[in-house]
This record gives structure tokens, sequence and C-alpha cells, in this order.
């Protein structure tokens, strides 16, 4: 490094106060607890988590900003969270805030010289590179998205530190006037490392756009980018790329599947559930767990309204993993499904219809289940039925109609197994009510 550089470079370093970690207590300051919350929640934050903690850091991190008093004890906590067991992606994040919150105290003009003189070298020293992407980040902060976005394209190639190349990405995009374009154009063409970070930003695109499917054109992408392409995209509820899902859940590779399974619990309609179901049933874990999950999660009455019709002609493994997911999805009105199924030829599938029935229906129904009882010839099916009905009763306390109804089932039957069932029923809810 030339004698200019390494004066322009002292300078810049010199200009920053340097406090050792831990030196000062944190005290009692509404911007620093409301830090130590947001770290609190961050410090085992993983890649590919729901990032709710990042609404309140950005909040704080701005407060903080604002107000001097709290910005030297940030910047201690900070550096003391860099130095913790924390995850490697919460350093990440918190890394970024720390160069931000110390940008304010580097010269801009001294820094434009930094640049460019450090421009003339085919790679940034690492103290060069951190000052500049605290000064774009500054300049960012300041509305001169042009001029930010020069260094942090500066920093991209000729910086050989990952987080530095992943801070001035996050900053690229930022300013990108098209940040569609920009993910389209870069996602294919950083190194596989970087290459998660740039596809993680497509949770900051517009709200709008809706049309994720042309990210799936490029030929350079792996099965561990199209996964996570997938699943970032469900996650914004981007129909455009429900076909995608099918296409992979009907594939031959495991990791796609299951990415299409779990894009399905944002995805699915009522179309896929033939699939989902067959899978359920059939397939090995995690898929037949995350089939599951879907089918339970997926939006809309519509799809509830679906799986009740679908229930008389499907396969008695697949009626029983139906029933499961009327019970999940609590859907309403299904006692008249239940019941025909619990007349069911399979066993299977009576018994999982009668335990969904002592959850979800109510007393009106049982009257229709006293009398499935007198009918009933296979002793493990009359048990479960008498277990239903008391479970029913006891569900409704105060409500003496089903102690009445009972009571007038038993005096109307005269089969002496439902008798003596019926008997032991409501010498129990007598036992409950008193």
């Amino acid at each position: 490094m030339n004698r200019y550089l390494q004066t322009s470079l002292y300078a810049v370093i010199s200009s920053l106060l340097i406090i050792p970690a831990g030196s000062i207590s944190y005290g009692k300051n509404a911007n620093i607890e409301a830090l130590e919350s947001v770290l609190g929640q961050l410090e085992t934050y993983e890649f590919g988590e729901t990032e709710s903690w990042k609404p309140k850091l950005l909040e704080v991190v701005r407060s903080i900003y604002q107000d001097e008093t709290s910005q030297r004890t940030a910047r201690v906590r900070l550096n003391d969270f860099l130095n913790s067991q924390a995850s490697e992606e919460a350093k990440l994040v918190i890394s970024e805030e720390l160069r931000l919150l110390t940008a304010d105290s580097i010269p801009l003009p001294e820094a434009r010289e930094l640049l460019n003189e450090a421009e003339s070298l085919l790679t940034y020293p690492k103290e060069t590179t951190e000052k500049l992407l605290s000064v774009a980040e500054r300049l960012e902060s300041l509305g001169k998205a042009a001029t930010a976005a020069r260094i942090y394209d500066s920093l991209r190639s000729h910086s050989n530190d990952f987080m530095i190349q992943v801070a001035a990405l996050n900053g690229a995009f930022r300013v990108s006037q098209h940040p569609v374009e920009f993910l389209r154009t870069e996602i294919p063409k950083v190194t596989p490392k970087l290459r998660r970070h740039a596809i993680r930003l497509i949770r900051d695109l517009p709200d709008d756009f809706q049309n994720g499917v042309i990210f799936f054109k490029e030929s350079s992408l792996n099965d561990a980018d199209k996964c996570q392409l997938l699943i970032l995209f469900a996650e914004r509820n981007d129909s455009s790329v429900h076909a995608t899902a099918y296409q992979f859940l009907k594939g031959n590779r495991a990791s796609l599947r299951s990415a299409a399974l779990a894009a399905m619990e944002h995805l699915g309609n009522p179309s896929d559930i033939a699939l989902l179901i067959e899978t359920a049933s059939k397939a090995s874990e995690p898929e037949s767990a995350l089939a599951r999950k879907a089918l339970y999660r997926m939006p809309g009455e519509a799809v509830d309204v679906a799986i009740l019709e679908a229930l008389p002609g499907s396969s008695f493994s697949n009626q029983v993993e139906l029933i499961k997911a009327v019970e999940e999805r609590a859907i309403p009105n299904a006692s008249k499904a239940l019941l025909k199924c619990a007349q069911s030829a399979d066993e299977s599938v009576r018994i999982q219809a009668l335990k969904v029935l002592a959850t979800t229906t109510d007393l009106s129904n049982l009257e229709d289940l006293v009398v499935l009882h007198t009918r009933s010839e296979e002793p493990k099916t009359r048990r479960e039925i008498e277990r239903t009905l008391l479970r029913i009763a006891t569900r409704f306390p105060e409500d003496s109609r089903g102690e009445r109804s009972l009571q007038a089932q038993l005096q109307a039957t005269s089969n002496e197994a439902t008798r003596n069932a019926l008997i032991e029923i409501l010498n129990k809810l007598e036992k409950t009510t008193d």
C-alpha cells in the first residue's frame, strides 16, 4: 500500500472512537433496553427462519442513530454480541448495524479520496473496505443512492472479505432502481456461497411483484437454489410459482419435493388435495409430515369443501388422512360426512371418524351414535362409540339435553349391549356433574 493511502487510512481510523468490549455497563436506557430485547430474539437466528425481529431492529438502530447518548453504549453492546456464542447469521446482521452506527464519524471528503486511491488496487485491504462500507451506508442514509451504489459495486469487485461482500450486496440491492432485474442478474452471477444471501433478498422485493416464476428460467440454478427460491416466493403468496411447485412435487428429487410440499402450505388449492393426500398416506418421512402440514394449513373454505367431497370416493388409507384434516382444520358442518365414515367397512376409518366426532360434533348427533352402537357387531368399534358418546356429553356439562337424550335412547332401545353401555355412560355423567 502506498504512503498516501496509509496516511488516509490512518486519518479515517483515528476519527473513530475505539471502545473495548465490556468496558461500559449498559445501564437503564429505553433505546438500550429495546436493543437488548431484539438481540435476545436474534441470538439463535438461522438462515431461512422468519425475520420477526427485523422491523424492531431497524426501529431501534434508527432511534440510537439519532440519540448520541445511546450510541457509545450501543456500540459496546453490539461488539460484545459479535464476540458471543450467537449464531453466525445473527452476527452477520449485527455487524452491518454496527458499521452503520459508526458511519457518522467518517469524513466523507477524505473517504472519497480514499475510494479513488483504493480503486487502483486489485484487492482492497480489510481496513479500507470496512471504512468504505460505512461511507456507502452513510451516503445511502442521506439519499445519495448513485454515489453509494458506486462504492457498493466497487467493494463487491475488490473485497475478499465475505461479510463485506454480503453487506455490499445488500446495499447495492437497496439502492437499485430496478430491484427485480438486479436480483435476476445477480443471483446466477455471484458465487455459490454468496448466492443464498442474494436469494434471501427476495423477501424485500416490492409487495406488488407477483411473477416469481421468471427466476426459475435461469439454467445455472442448483436444487438448493430452487428450493430456497420456491419457499421464499411461496411465503410471499406468489401464485405464479404454483405450477413449478406442482412439477417439483411430482418429480423424483427428494429435496425439491420437500420444498414443494412446504410451498403448498401457502400456495395450495383444491386441485392439489388428491396428490397431497396420496403423499401423506404413502410417502415416507419427512414428506408425509410436510404433506399433512400443507393439508392442515392451506387457506380457503374451498379447500374445506373439497376435503369433505373427497371422502366418499377415496381409498381407506386416504380417508383416514382426510378425516385427520377435517379435525385439524376444524371444518364446520362435517358431522354428516364423519357419521358415514363411522359406518365404513374399514376399522381404521371407523375409529378415526369416531375420535374426530368426539371433539367436533354436538349433542344433536347423540341419537345417531346410539343407533350406530346398536347396529355395530365389532367390540372395538362399540367401545369407541361409547367413548365418543361420553366425551360429547361431557363437553357440554351445563346442558342437560345430552343426558336427557341418552336417557330417552335407553328407554327406546332393546339392544342389551347398548342398554348396558348407556347405563354405564349415564352413571359416569352423574359422577362428573356431582
